[in-house]
């Protein structure tokens, strides 16, 4: 029985990922440079574009908002209803997580919130949603992780907690697949996965 359910945000909750890739390439162009959709998935070093990079970011969320993803609202109504606790556990540092929240009008719908800049090991590392579920006092076996990162399935996996894959920017592939317990198009889907637990 899933007593708690423990959300990633970037990729998630908000559609982050687009605005940061959309930055990203903004960003390299100043300096010259081309960018693929295929090298933006993998791991790039940002140090030397990180200023221009969230200057962007912020300017293009202030122009035109951070979308939230779909079923957002209608899962957080089914978990309230339902009595299951939640809390947001992002990679982000605590200052860019609130931020980023406001700019979605989400910021007063979650109460707990575990960031990165607050855990000794980040994804794929457990340390982040074992934190969570101790924070909503709940065994992180009886909790949810929502994922749409290979690095926070394998966090999620590696932390004892049932997974649901909600693909953003990458496909589940055969590795994750046994790590999840169910890959849906979106979190409004969720709910119908959560009586099976």
């Amino acid at each position: 029985m899933i007593e708690a359910v423990l959300f990633d945000m970037d990729g998630i909750l908000i559609d982050s990922e687009r605005e940061y890739d959309k930055a990203m390439r903004e960003a390299i162009t100043r300096y010259g440079h081309m960018i693929t959709d295929e090298f933006l998935i993998r791991d790039f070093p940002v140090e030397k574009f990180r200023n221009d990079f969230k200057s962007i970011v912020w300017q293009n969320i202030r122009q035109y908002g951070m979308p939230v993803k779909n079923g957002v609202y209608q899962l957080i109504q089914y978990l309230e209803v339902n009595n299951i606790r939640y809390a947001v556990a992002t990679s982000n540092d605590r200052a860019m997580a609130l931020e980023l929240l406001e700019a979605a009008d989400l910021r007063g719908v979650f109460e707990y919130m575990v960031c990165g800049d607050e855990v000794e090991h980040g994804k794929p590392f457990p340390d982040i949603y074992q934190k969570a579920a101790d924070m909503l006092g709940v065994n992180i076996k009886h909790t949810l992780v929502i994922e749409d990162s290979y690095n926070g399935i394998r966090a999620g996996h590696a932390a004892g907690a049932s997974v649901i894959m909600v693909p953003d920017l990458v496909q589940p592939t055969d590795e994750i697949r046994q790590m999840t317990d169910y890959v849906v198009s979106d979190l409004g889907k969720v709910i119908s996965c959560i009586s099976n637990f």
